[in-house]
């Protein structure tokens, strides 16, 4: 029984006097397995390395031999989406954990949402959108001017609240790439060609009136 040996493990954890390292694998960052036994045994790592990060005061993510390292200090957040949730809950550790913000959530695409491409029926309006980017949106979506506002707000509400903190937050693509291109100064058209891929890390620093942009889909 998956549960009760995880329980027992929690248990014995957080018994243990000493010093513990756990080395797990991270199975969340490719296709979703074929398989229902493949999918049960990445859900239930990805469960079992969620509750060992709660408990523990140091995470670190290493990709390709190179450790990421969160700063110990930055306050966490995320969309209130439940992956972005999970995500947040994992990494946070002992780290201050801020109430969630609808505001970092992906675009609303209205309509269109979980179609892929070629199935939307007015495929010159879903061209536009990506191509000129502005203030055209999905029937019952948002254009990307208001996904920037939003995100925008949520950032200027954090930043208010937490002067001079580092802040973890978890969003989406839409919503990482609104900032990036506040920080770069570029058009949504050139932000939207920046990849931001699961777990990468974009790192922003706010220096006098604006972002700067030290690192965009990291992979260290």
């Amino acid at each position: 029984d998956l549960d009760k040996a995880q329980a027992a493990l929690m248990v014995a954890l957080d018994a243990c006097a000493a010093p513990v390292v756990m080395v797990s694998n991270e199975v969340g960052l490719s296709v979703v397995p074929d398989n229902a036994l493949a999918r049960r045994f990445r859900d239930a790592q990805g469960r079992i390395n969620q509750a060992l990060a709660a408990r523990s005061d140091l995470v670190v993510n290493v990709i390709a031999g190179l450790p990421l390292v969160l700063p110990d200090d930055a306050l966490v957040i995320s969309s209130d989406l439940s992956r972005a949730r999970a995500t947040a809950d994992a990494i946070a550790g002992r780290r201050d954990r801020l109430a969630d913000d609808p505001d970092l959530r992906e675009i609303h695409f209205g309509a269109w949402e979980l179609q892929a491409f070629d199935t939307v029926p007015d495929q010159p309006l879903l061209r536009a959108f990506w191509e000129k980017p502005g203030d055209i949106r999905a029937p019952g979506g948002e254009s990307w001017h208001e996904v920037s506002a939003r995100v925008s707000r949520a950032a200027e509400r954090l930043r208010a609240a937490h002067p001079g903190r580092d802040i973890v937050a978890v969003a989406h693509m839409g919503a990482i790439l609104t900032q990036v291109q506040a920080a770069l100064g570029v058009t949504a058209y050139e932000a939207f060609a920046h990849r931001i891929d699961n777990l990468s890390v974009t790192e922003l620093h706010w220096v006098g009136a604006g972002w700067q942009a030290r690192a965009i889909n990291h992979h260290p």
